[in-house]
Parts: structure tokens; C-alpha cells; sequence
């Protein structure tokens, strides 16, 4: 019986230490992900954990690449202060699961990248999950489970706008309440099954190109389907004077 009791004990013991911990954003003076003084609960996130930011404020990522195992912004904080995580200055978050923007309804979350930084879910993306969620990328975001905007299975909405850059995703799916704009980047979906789901939601304008004064482009390039936008006026009036211009000269 005692033999049988330290096994149990040992077993417990292993579960327990082995258990993803916990960090919750408690929305500290620096703003930087990377102060400890900002974390609270289970404290500074490491790959392993469970990363909650729950309170109303900026959450900044700047240079060094950070990790965790999932990421629930504005989840169930009671109130509908805007979370928003800003990732600049070749800053990089990587998660080995899913990443919720907007969890909880009500909850407000926002995702911003400059041009040189990278945000990659080994899980799902959801841009909007019961919550309102919004991703502003100007950099690089690789959804290696998925990207879904305004989640189809939950209650949320979702908005992506790809000022620039790439997102890459292994699959896509998007609710009657999702948006994607996008205007100098590309969206690239893994698979060439997509063109008649791709073309109503177009067609439905729930994915523009520059907020719907261009038109969205689909094409595919190997085992992908590509979306991208028209230039906007201004860059083909430019493109036009240099062909003239290029005239002239000959």
C-alpha cells in the first residue's frame, strides 16, 4: 500500500511539474513584454506557458523573438478597453499553439506589426474569436494551423488589414462578420481549392483591396492561392508618368 502510494505521489508530482503555467499581463509602467515587472500570476511568459493579457493597454515587443505556448488577448477582462500587442523593430512572437485576438465578447484585441517584424501561430489564428479582434500587419505573419477571421464555430468578429508584407496561412476560413483588406501585401492560403469560397466573400466585399476603392487580384503560384490588390491610383499614375516619360526619352 505504501509503495502504492508513492507511485501515485511521484506520478502527481510529474503531472503537476510538467503542467503549462500561467502568465497574466498586469499592464505594468514599461509596456514591455520583456520586463518582468510587468507580468503577474505565473510571471514573465517562457515557451511553455499560458499568456493572458487581459488588461486595457499596449503591450510592446520590441527586437528579441518571444515565445509562448498560447496567447489570449482581451479574454474575458470584463470590460471593452482595447488590448493591443505591438510587435516592431524586427520583433518576433512565436507560439506552438493558438493565438486568439479578441477572445472573450466584448473584449477588444489588437495585433499590430511593423515591416520588419514577424508573428507566427504554430496553432490557429483567430482574428476575432467571440471577441473582436484586429491584426495590422506591415511585416510577416505565418499561420502554420490556419487563419480565421471571425472565427466560423464561435461568435466573434475579426478584421485583417495587410498594409504590406505577407501572410501566410495553411488553411482559411471566415464568418459573415470577418473583413480583410488588403493593399500593398499579399495573402497567401495554402492550396488551389479555394477560388469559389475566395470569390464570394470578393464578391461580397468581406475581402477588399485599399478599403474598397481597388480591386483584389486572385492568382496562384505553385500550391498556393494568392491574393493581392490592385495599385492604388496614385502608384498607377506614377507607373504611367515613367512609361511616358520612358517614351519621350526614346
Amino acid at each position: 500500500m505504501r509503495k502504492l502510494l508513492s507511485i501515485m505521489c511521484a506520478v502527481l508530482f510529474m503531472v503537476c511539474a510538467s503542467a503549462p503555467a500561467a502568465s497574466y499581463w498586469s499592464g505594468g509602467n514599461s509596456g514591455l513584454w520583456g520586463d518582468v515587472q510587468t507580468w503577474g500570476g505565473g510571471g514573465y511568459p517562457v515557451a511553455g506557458d499560458y499568456v493572458y493579457v487581459n488588461v486595457g493597454s499596449t503591450i510592446t515587443i520590441v527586437g528579441t523573438a518571444e515565445a509562448a505556448l498560447e496567447l489570449h488577448q482581451a479574454s474575458w477582462s470584463g470590460n471593452s478597453d482595447p488590448v493591443t500587442l505591438d510587435i516592431s523593430n524586427a520583433g518576433s512572437l512565436i507560439t506552438s499553439g493558438v493565438a486568439h485576438i479578441g477572445v472573450a465578447g466584448g473584449d477588444v484585441g489588437i495585433v499590430e506589426l511593423d515591416g520588419t517584424s514577424i508573428f507566427t501561430t504554430n496553432g490557429a489564428l483567430n482574428v476575432g474569436y467571440n471577441g473582436n479582434g484586429t491584426l495590422n500587419t506591415y511585416g510577416t505573419v505565418n499561420a502554420n494551423s490556419g487563419l480565421y477571421v471571425s472565427n466560423p464555430w464561435a461568435a466573434g468578429s475579426g478584421t485583417l488589414n495587410i498594409y504590406d508584407g505577407t501572410v501566410n496561412a495553411s488553411e482559411f476560413a471566415m464568418s459573415g462578420t470577418g473583413l480583410v483588406n488588403i493593399e500593398a501585401g499579399e495573402l497567401r492560403i495554402y492550396g488551389l481549392w479555394y477560388d469559389a469560397t475566395l470569390t464570394a466573400l470578393i464578391g461580397a466585399d468581406q475581402i477588399v483591396a485599399y478599403s474598397g476603392a481597388e480591386t483584389v487580384v486572385l492568382s496562384h503560384d505553385g500550391d498556393y492561392t494568392v491574393l493581392t490588390a490592385t495599385p492604388e491610383p496614385a502608384t498607377m499614375l506614377i507607373l504611367a508618368l515613367g512609361g511616358l516619360l520612358i517614351r519621350r526619352k526614346k
